[in-house]
């Protein structure tokens, strides 16, 4: 099996090499994401960069980042048989598509992810909320203020860390008191991690 390791803060350097040559991708491919969310692990394998995660309770491999890809390909396709579990790649472009289907054709079905799309606002856009398009965030926004006259907003520091600590668990046994079914434990944990390592 492919020695994947947990991702830890000093890995960034190594990691951001990849991931800031890699064109155009997805937030999945973020240090601060793939750091932050769930159990990704990571390896570096012929020269590529390879991933190894868990969305949606799901084992999956993150479409790897690096040159001649084929061999580390070749390698997570014997990792998945080696774990029992399907090779599921996730977050491939057009164009990873279009070589992973010329390298194994017809070994994948290629499925579009249409709820894990990435949304993309330009920073002023979401700093002004000009516009008809943004007028239900800006409804949203004058909602919160008229329901939270008093709120504030303050930067986080190691004084009001443990403040910001106590507030995310009392919104997460909120949302679990709310809907006991629905799985906000990752978002809870990430947001823990963050403020762990900010």
């Amino acid at each position: 099996m492919l020695n994947f390791c947990p991702l830890k803060p000093e890995d960034k350097p190594i990691c951001d090499a990849f991931l800031q040559n890699c064109g155009e991708r997805g937030c999945e491919y973020s240090f601060a994401n793939l750091f932050l969310w769930g159990r990704q692990k990571a390896t570096v394998h012929n020269g590529n960069l390879a991933f190894f995660c868990q969305f949606n309770r799901r084992s999956v491999y993150l479409f790897p980042l690096g040159d001649d890809l084929k061999p580390t390909l070749d390698a997570i396709i014997t990792d998945a048989k080696k774990r029992g579990i399907p090779c599921r790649l996730t977050s491939l472009s057009h164009e990873d598509r279009e070589k992973l289907e010329s390298w194994y054709p017809g070994q994948f079905y290629f499925q579009p992810d249409r709820d894990g799309y990435d949304y993309i606002y330009a920073i002023e856009a979401l700093a002004e909320l000009k516009g008809k398009k943004l007028q239900r965030k800006r409804n949203h926004c004058n909602r919160f203020h008229l329901l939270h006259p008093h709120c504030t907003f303050a930067p986080i520091t190691d004084e009001n860390t443990p403040q910001v600590l106590a507030f995310v668990e009392q919104w997460y046994a909120r949302k679990k008191a709310a809907d006991p079914t629905a799985d906000f434990h990752l978002e809870q944990a990430a947001i823990t991690k963050a403020l762990r390592y900010r």
